[in-house]
């Protein structure tokens, strides 16, 4: 009786561990932050097998990387969350390039913070 109750619980870990198991990200997502004065900003962002775009809906006249689209890539996925790189260096030269840890906050919705501390979560649309 021990040997089949333990044998039970092994398949229903193992099938718990199989649902948790990452879904596609592919789709559209925003993203929402703030700025560093404090408003309420957000990206578009686009993601298709592994790879896609990140576009802020702003401009600023002073900072020519913010409004304009850069390449994005996902890597590291799994059922707690993926890695985003932001390759803003491949669209213009002078851009910096970031690499953030996603954390799944549920099914729609994954969270991370900026190199200076200010939180972003990615929404799907």
């Amino acid at each position: 009786m021990l040997r089949y109750l333990l044998l039970l619980a092994t398949c229903c870990m193992s099938l718990v561990t199989f649902a948790q198991e990452a879904a596609s990200l592919d789709g559209d997502w925003k993203a929402r932050f703030e700025s560093l004065r404090g408003a309420a900003l957000e990206a578009d962002v686009k993601i298709g097998e592994a790879a896609g775009t990140w576009r802020t809906l702003a401009s600023n006249r002073f900072d020519k990387c913010i409004g304009r689209e850069f390449p994005l890539v996902i890597s590291n996925l799994g059922a707690e969350g993926f890695d985003l790189a932001i390759y803003r260096s491949k669209a213009l030269t002078g851009c910096q390039d970031s690499v953030y840890k996603m954390h799944r906050v549920n099914d729609k919705t994954y969270e991370s913070q900026f190199e200076d501390g200010r939180k972003f979560q990615l929404v799907r649309q």
